[in-house]
């Protein structure tokens, strides 16, 4: 019985389950974090927005320097409301943003250039722009996931014998 509870909290519905009550959660409250304080340990500090990047923002009626990677909130709401979570054979995957970011090219795009930066830029003299990643992960994560998934497991396997 002890075996069937265990193979029931490890199979591939139990792990989407703690991608989705537990892992997720975790991941959207490091991003909202990250968003708050511009940057962490993971991602590095963002540095700050050029003068002319300020002046455009004020432009369009968006705060000046702060936030950064934030105008409308669009950037943050794919990567903390979008996300993927799928049972697999073995298992489960979480991914975020999930597959429907792929439609919304201009937020990819955007994305994209927070993780990585860009050397394009339309306007002339305005210089590159330099990575401020949304997303980051390091072995802390690693270790909470591991606590999460142990308590997961535990909790569903008590549940199927009593």
């Amino acid at each position: 019985m002890l075996l069937e509870a265990v193979d029931q909290a490890t199979s591939p519905e139990s792990l989407a389950l703690f991608l989705s009550e537990d892992a997720q959660p975790y991941f959207a409250n490091e991003i909202i974090d990250r968003f708050a304080v511009e940057g962490d340990e993971k991602s590095g500090d963002w540095e700050p927005l050029a003068d002319a990047t300020v002046a455009i923002r004020q432009q369009l009626g968006y705060p000046g320097s702060d936030p950064i990677n934030e105008r409308a909130g669009d950037l943050l709401r794919l990567v903390v409301e979008n996300y993927d979570i799928e049972p697999t054979p073995s298992g489960a995957v979480m991914q975020i943003p999930g597959e429907s970011a792929a439609n919304q090219g201009n937020l990819q795009e955007k994305l994209v250039t927070a993780q990585l930066g860009s050397n394009f830029n339309p306007i002339p003299n305005f210089g590159p722009t330099p990575p401020r990643p949304v997303l980051a992960v390091d072995p802390t994560d690693l270790e909470a996931m591991l606590l999460m998934l142990r308590s997961h497991i535990v909790r569903v396997t008590a549940g199927a014998l009593f």
